[in-house]
């Protein structure tokens, strides 16, 4: 797990200190919504800001109560550079699946840059790293893409499913990685990543004060 989590160090370096020092403001418009009682398994929807001062854009994720938080949520919306949620039967050493969300606020860099700077930075700790698909999109007031993969770290083949979206400052990015079991079809592991993200990652627009 360590070493899994030195290319998301590397990754987010900068960002992490920019967070330190950004608008207060901004980070305020970070939420999240528990479905439940705190003691049972919840479901969890956070809003992140792509691009506020102009279209007011989030990126609503929607977080199944399938799974749990590794890190505390309220410490993610006061600014904490990363969240990540695994099985609710696992533990963060030995995971099966495992989401993580990145907000980089004040960056100014496009989707496509991140999501390629994020593999660049994963390939010293990875091997046999290969895209599957790729896809990079201008929209009104934003950009997204997203990198479908595969490669194997530490022992383990995986596949991970990458999704940024961006605005002219802040951007967010969401992950999911699956190991990859023996005798699991690629095709439905890819098919699975992707409606995930067709169900559950969207961008909105949301009234800000």
């Amino acid at each position: 797990m360590q070493k899994k989590k030195v290319w998301v160090l590397v990754a987010l370096a900068i960002v992490g200190c920019l967070l330190l020092f950004y608008s207060p403001k901004i980070k305020n418009l970070f939420s999240h919504e528990a479905t439940t009682n705190k003691s049972e398994p919840q479901n969890f929807n956070f809003n992140i800001p792509i691009n506020v001062a102009d279209d007011k854009l989030f990126l609503s994720v929607f977080i199944e109560k399938i799974f749990k938080p590794v890190q505390d949520p309220s410490s993610f919306t006061s600014g904490r550079t990363l969240i990540e949620f695994i099985p609710q039967a696992e533990d963060s050493s030995n995971w099966s699946e495992i989401i993580t969300l990145k907000p980089h606020l004040g960056i100014g860099a496009k989707a496509a840059q991140i999501l390629n700077s994020i593999i660049e930075g994963m390939k010293p700790a990875t091997k046999a790293l290969k895209i599957l698909e790729q896809q990079n999109k201008a929209h009104e007031g934003y950009q997204d893409g997203f990198r479908l993969l595969t490669y194997e770290h530490n022992g383990s083949k995986e596949i991970l499913y990458l999704y940024t979206a961006s605005g002219p400052y802040d951007a967010v990015t969401f992950q999911y990685a699956i190991r990859i079991k023996k005798g699991a079809s690629i095709a439905d592991l890819s098919k699975k990543l992707k409606d995930f993200v067709e169900k559950n990652v969207k961008v909105a627009k949301k009234d800000v004060q």
